[in-house]
């Protein structure tokens, strides 16, 4: 399911939870097995909306999202900012109407990686998980840049950029079972 923005840039959180809606009607929140999103799809309507209908979900963080600390907030890079490549630290805060969970970890670049969860899972786990986001990432690369070229049509009409998305998505999939076999590095 998608929706088509009427502007640049990303969804707000009213536009998430609308798609989310749609989605419910459809199919019903539990069959999602995992929602995963980066840094922007964030904030406190966003998560408690997931919380309460029991969505999982994988969202990596801000380092300045502020996170409970006794009766003040503190910065979650506070919690996380001493961690090297390959170690992980796992914080159980109660947040969003909900138990939550942030995974962190250094990458080899020495960026903080602070993923949040509903789910109680090991560090290592949630990390993992979050990695898999990046198949996400490829497969609009591929569609939009690096392959299918979808942005060099100029395509300004929706039904038509609907249609193509549908037919490119068609063409993605019978790549990817064509491939299935073959072991690509």
């Amino acid at each position: 399911m998608f929706v088509e923005l009427d502007k640049a840039g990303n969804s707000n959180t009213a536009e998430r939870i609308d798609l989310l809606h749609k989605f419910d009607k459809v199919f019903g929140f539990h069959r999602i097995r995992s929602l995963m999103a980066d840094r922007e799809f964030i904030g406190e309507k966003w998560f408690s909306m997931l919380n309460k209908h029991k969505i999982p979900y994988t969202i990596r963080i801000k380092e300045n999202t502020l996170l409970p600390w006794g009766k003040e907030t503190i910065p979650a890079k506070n919690l996380f900012g001493h961690l090297i490549p390959k170690q992980a630290r796992l914080v159980e805060k109660q947040m969003y109407g909900s138990t939550v969970y942030f995974a962190g970890t250094r990458s080899k670049a020495g960026d903080l990686v602070i993923v949040m969860t509903n789910q109680k899972l090991k560090a290592e786990k949630i990390l993992s998980r979050y990695r898999n986001r990046w198949s996400i990432e490829e497969l609009f690369r591929k569609l939009k840049t690096s392959g299918f070229h979808w942005e060099n049509t100029h395509m300004t009409k929706s039904e038509r950029l609907v249609t193509l998305l549908m037919i490119l998505s068609f063409a993605l999939f019978i790549a990817f079972l064509m491939e299935q076999g073959d072991k690509i590095p």
